[in-house]
C-alpha cells in the first residue's frame, strides 16, 4: 500500500473550535432564560379579575365601615374606653370564626365543608 505523501509541515490542530462547528449548529442559539411570569398576569382572566375586584371592595367597605363605627362612638359617647369596645366588637368575632375555621378546613373533607 502506498501511503499519501504531504508535501509541508502538517497544519497545526484548531484549538479555538471555531472550524468544529457544523452549519446547523453554528445557527441554533442557546436557550433564552425564561421570563418570570408578571404578578398581574391572572388579572388577564375575566371570573378571576371579578372575583377579585369584589373582595377588593368588600374588604374596603369593611374597612370603612370599622373607621365609621368609630367615628360615630366618639360623637356619641367621647370616652375612648367606648371607641375601644367598638374596634373589638369588629374585630373579635372575625378572629374567633376565623380560627375555627382554619381548624374546620384544615380536618374534614373539602367537599363536604363546601
Amino acid at each position: 500500500m502506498s501511503e499519501a505523501i504531504q508535501s509541508g509541515p502538517p497544519e497545526p490542530p484548531d484549538v479555538t473550535g471555531a472550524g468544529t462547528i457544523s452549519p446547523q449548529a453554528a445557527s441554533a442559539s442557546p436557550p433564552l432564560p425564561e421570563t418570570p411570569p408578571s404578578a398581574l398576569a391572572p388579572l388577564r382572566f375575566p371570573v378571576f379579575r371579578e372575583i377579585w375586584l369584589a373582595s377588593l371592595a368588600s374588604n374596603l367597605g369593611g374597612l370603612i365601615q370599622s373607621v365609621g363605627a368609630a367615628w360615630l362612638m366618639t360623637s356619641i359617647a367621647g370616652s375612648a374606653d367606648m371607641v375601644a369596645l367598638v374596634q373589638a366588637s369588629v374585630t373579635l368575632p372575625v378572629m374567633i370564626f376565623s380560627l375555627a375555621s382554619g381548624a374546620v378546613a384544615d380536618t374534614l373533607d373539602r367537599r363536604k365543608v363546601m
